[in-house]
């Protein structure tokens, strides 16, 4: 019975990992969204990607608004997400 505990265990630390590493990976999904609005109202671009952009739809104000709002969440949770995992080591490169 001591194995199946192990391997309880150890498939339940797995998958926290597996949590943590999806959650840092959404986050840095977002600052990457939030940088592309930011790359279309600098270029005055139309279109991202084939389709019209949000700058062009609602005006640059507005995108820049909802990059600096999305950032700004991103990095608050990025923060409080990154100095909970005792594992994730952050370096300049």
């Amino acid at each position: 019975m001591q194995w199946v505990t192990c391997v309880f265990e150890r498939a339940s630390r797995q998958l926290e990992e597996r949590r943590r590493q999806q959650r840092v990976a959404e986050i840095t999904e977002m600052i990457h969204v939030a940088s592309l609005m930011h790359d279309d109202v600098i270029d005055t671009a139309n279109t991202r990607r084939g389709l019209q952009a949000l700058n062009s739809v609602f005006g640059n104000k507005v995108r820049l608004m909802a990059a600096q709002r999305q950032r700004r969440f991103l990095r608050l949770h990025r923060r409080q997400h990154c100095s909970s995992c005792s594992s994730v080591s952050v370096s300049a490169a």
